[in-house]
């Protein structure tokens, strides 16, 4: 996300057990790039990008197995409007998870 102004936040903050993080809401979340760190990882867990769409449905985005150490950035374009992302570790054995996410502010006049 270069060149452009980026609203930065954490949606999952070393978390040791499962569950879903708070929606991050904006204007139009539709892009966005996710870094996520972790560690203590041997066998490891899974992680869904979760959206909220116009109708208040929750979309999953991208589920990810995770099952070594360290830290990795996906990048995200959902084809439709979404008003919230959040981070879930749907399954744990394992390690501690950290993800962080950088969207675009909307446009001068939108927001």
């Amino acid at each position: 996300m270069t060149n452009a102004q980026v609203h930065s936040n954490t949606l999952l903050a070393a978390v040791t057990a499962t569950g879903a993080g708070n929606w991050f809401y904006g204007p139009d979340r539709s892009s966005f790039s996710v870094t996520i760190d972790t560690s203590g990882i041997t066998s490891g867990g899974t992680l869904k990008m979760e959206g909220l769409d116009s109708g208040n449905r929750t979309v999953l985005l991208e589920q990810i197995t995770l099952n070594t150490a360290g830290a990795a950035t996906i990048r995200k374009h959902y084809p439709g409007f979404l008003q919230a992302i959040r981070a879930n570790l749907s399954a744990r054995t394992d390690g501690t998870y950290s993800v962080y996410v950088d969207a675009p502010l909307a446009p001068a006049g939108t927001r």
